[in-house]
């Protein structure tokens, strides 16, 4: 039995036999976002004790009907809350699949290949990546450091000091250049993820504040009149009269 509830904070929770999934919390699968939601499947998986199930590790019972029964009811509750947590592109992209396990592995072929082409791939993201007007400095790093914890799944070394470098190099615009020098001067056995991330965000935050506060452009004074015609100086006006009778 599934029933789904809105509550007034607007999180949906799904009720799946007498468990709960709260699947509100959870962002949609789109693909670029796989290595985080796959964190957080993995969890509310574990939690309900059907992890088993989705990875493929705990095969459905051939004989013992109370048990098949039991399997099912957690295949079930897995698909449920996958089908849940997915776009709807992704969910047409492993519609043929009946278990949730078929859809776990298809998903991870999809998205964690190991081939030498979506490595190169990952290797020219994580590169490419620089902050801008559209792309945060706090959203650049979290990119960058999605691609690099990709990139040491497949055997990648990628260090914390690398990834700190590469996120640097990402902040090149002008209006970087006094955190860059701030950040050169801390010590560098202090230098971390975490630090990073603590003052890009505080530098965000000011950021934001001074924007705000910032008094307007003066409005340039209007080059033409009403009817569109340019209007002209004194000097002009003189000019013309001397010229007219």
């Amino acid at each position: 039995m599934t029933s789904t509830t809105a509550t007034a904070t607007g999180t949906t929770t799904t009720i799946v036999t007498s468990k709960k999934f709260d699947t509100g919390s959870i962002a949609k699968l789109t693909g670029d976002n796989f290595r985080v939601w796959k964190v957080r499947m993995q969890c509310l998986f574990t939690t309900h004790n059907i992890m088993g199930i989705v990875d493929g590790t705990t095969r459905r019972p051939l004989t013992d009907a109370d048990k098949q029964q039991l399997w099912d009811q957690g295949n079930n509750e897995a698909l449920t809350s996958l089908y849940l947590c997915m776009s709807d592109e992704e969910v047409e992209a492993i519609s043929g699949c009946r278990t949730a396990a078929e859809i776990w592995r298809k998903l991870n072929t999809m998205y964690e290949s190991i081939s030498g082409e979506s490595k190169q791939v990952l290797w020219q993201k994580y590169y490419s990546i620089m902050a801008n007007e559209s792309n945060s400095p706090v959203k650049t790093m979290i990119e960058i450091q999605n691609y690099a914890a990709q990139l040491r799944s497949m055997g990648a070394v990628i260090d914390e000091e690398m990834e700190i470098a590469r996120i640097i190099s990402s902040l090149m615009q002008d209006k970087y250049r006094q955190f860059r020098e701030a950040w050169r001067s801390v010590d560098s056995t202090k230098q971390s993820t975490a630090l990073l991330l603590a003052r890009l965000k505080t530098w965000q935050l000011e950021e934001g504040e001074s924007n705000k506060t910032a008094p307007p452009e003066e409005v340039p004074q209007k080059a033409y009149s009403a009817k569109g015609k340019p209007k002209k100086s004194r000097e002009e006006i003189l000019e013309i009269k001397k010229k007219k009778k």
